[in-house]
């Protein structure tokens, strides 16, 4: 298993479990499904990644892996415009806002690994 099929499978687990904790800590009214995004794109992540690990399916996997996390940044790069506009007006920041943040920094973390890893393992095979 190569290292970033580890880091695909990692990721997805805590997108998952980011997910079910986001969505259990809501509290009655406040609990909505939307909480749960993170987990329904971890799951079939970590599947992507689990693929990866097969030579017939590690091409695209690894496709499906980085259009799964490129939807994550697209989908939470609303939550970074509203921190932004509350960090700057008179609105209260919310930890929906400052998830959906962080799910920018590491989906982009996420993309930025996997090209460095595609292009180092495609430099070494012309090798």
């Amino acid at each position: 298993m190569n290292t970033l099929s580890q880091v695909t499978i990692g990721f997805g687990v805590l997108l998952v479990i980011v997910g079910v904790v986001s969505y259990a800590a809501a509290s009655g009214d406040s609990r909505s499904i939307t909480a749960l995004i993170p987990a329904f794109i971890g799951l079939p992540l970590a599947v992507a990644g689990w693929a990866t690990t097969r030579e017939n399916l590690r091409r695209y996997a690894a496709w499906a892996a980085v259009l799964l996390v490129l939807a994550l940044l697209l989908g939470s790069l609303r939550g970074v415009a509203l921190l932004v506009g509350a960090l700057t007006g008179d609105e209260d920041v919310t930890f929906p806002m400052v998830l959906q943040t962080v799910l920018v920094i590491v989906s982009a973390v996420y993309l930025g690994f996997s090209f460095v890893h595609v292009r180092q393992t495609t430099r070494s095979r012309r090798a």
